[in-house]
Order: structure tokens, then C-alpha cells, then sequence
């Protein structure tokens, strides 16, 4: 397994303890070893991660049909806040209906799923 500069939370420890971390793809994104298959975790700031096989999109935070899905969200029970009382900065829609706020830019999180991708290529 090649060593990767991305410090393991508690949980994560126990993972890679038992070897089901399978690599690391860079800093911010890594694989698991599940008993199905491998899940993709996109990591979005704070400790905060979320499962990138199940994103449907990943949108700029500032337009108001965004605020509206947002309050929609909200009323719903399904906004789960990830920026620690940072600005909202991207949206994250899941394929569960559940609306994620992060204090990443869009285009730092898309930029790091492409990094994901490269990597699963080469293996």
C-alpha cells in the first residue's frame, strides 16, 4: 500500500488496522475494501466525508433555486450541514433525496473526485 500524506481519523485507524482500506488516492479521497464492492469516499473538510458513488451532483451554493432546495431540504428533514459553521459554499445532492451543505468550492470537489477517477484507472 503505497503511504499517503492523509491523517486517519479513529475510525478510519481501525479500518486501515484491518486492511480493508485498500490505497489511498491522494489527500483528500480514498478506497475501501467492502465484502460487495469498494466504496469511494470524497472527503469534504472538518472529518467530514461523504460516499462518492452515491453524489448525483455537486452545485454552487449561491442561486436561489439552490437556497430553495435548501429550505425544501430543511422541512424535509433531509439538509445535513458538513461545514463546522463555515460559509456554505457547494451543495452535494446524494441519491437518497438528502441535500449536503459543504464549505468546500464546487470546484474543489469536483477537481477531486477527477483526481479519484484518474486513479481508479490506473488501478
Amino acid at each position: 500500500m503505497a503511504k499517503s500524506n492523509f491523517k486517519y481519523s479513529a475510525p478510519l485507524a481501525g479500518l486501515k488496522a484491518q486492511g480493508q482500506i485498500s490505497n489511498t488516492v491522494g489527500k483528500n479521497t480514498f478506497n475501501i475494501k467492502t465484502s460487495r464492492n469498494k466504496i469511494c469516499m470524497l472527503q469534504l473538510g472538518f472529518g467530514n466525508m461523504v460516499s462518492a458513488n452515491r453524489i448525483i451532483a455537486i452545485v454552487n451554493a449561491n442561486t436561489a433555486p439552490v437556497r430553495r432546495l435548501k429550505n425544501e431540504a430543511k422541512k424535509m428533514q433531509k439538509l445535513i450541514d458538513a461545514t463546522s459553521g463555515r460559509k456554505t459554499r457547494s451543495v452535494i445532492i446524494v441519491d437518497s433525496d438528502h441535500i449536503i451543505l459543504s464549505a468546500a468550492q464546487s470546484e474543489t470537489l469536483v477537481q477531486r473526485l477527477s483526481n479519484q477517477d484518474k486513479m481508479w484507472e490506473q488501478g
